[in-house]
C-alpha cells in the first residue's frame, strides 16, 4: 500500500500544480488558460495520505481537498462567481 498511496500522491500533486496554474494564470497573468480539473487532485492526494500505513500523515487526508484549487478554493470562486451573475441579472431586470 505504501506504493500505491506515494504514487497517488505524486499524481494528485501534480494535478493540483496544474490547477494552481491555471489559477495563476487567470488571476495574476490575465491570460486566457484551459480549464481546471475539478476534485481530481485532491482526491488522489487525499486517498493516497489515507492509504499510507503512517498515522501521523493518515489523518490528514482531507489536506488534499484544501491545497487544490480545484477543490475547495475553485468551488468557492465559483459559487461566488456564480452569486454576482444572478445579482447583476436581477439588477437588470429591474431596470427593465
Amino acid at each position: 500500500m505504501n506504493i500505491i498511496g506515494v504514487i497517488m500522491i505524486f499524481a494528485g500533486c501534480w494535478i493540483v500544480a496544474m490547477n494552481w496554474l491555471v489559477a495563476w494564470r487567470i488571476w495574476v497573468v490575465k491570460d486566457e488558460a484551459p480549464s481546471w480539473v475539478p476534485i481530481v487532485g485532491g482526491a488522489l492526494v487525499s486517498f493516497g495520505l489515507w492509504l499510507l500505513p503512517y498515522e501521523s500523515l493518515s489523518r490528514l487526508w482531507w489536506i488534499g481537498f484544501l491545497v487544490d484549487y480545484g477543490c475547495f478554493f475553485g468551488f468557492v470562486h465559483t459559487a461566488w462567481c456564480w452569486m454576482l451573475y444572478f445579482w447583476r441579472r436581477s439588477g437588470d431586470d429591474k431596470k427593465g
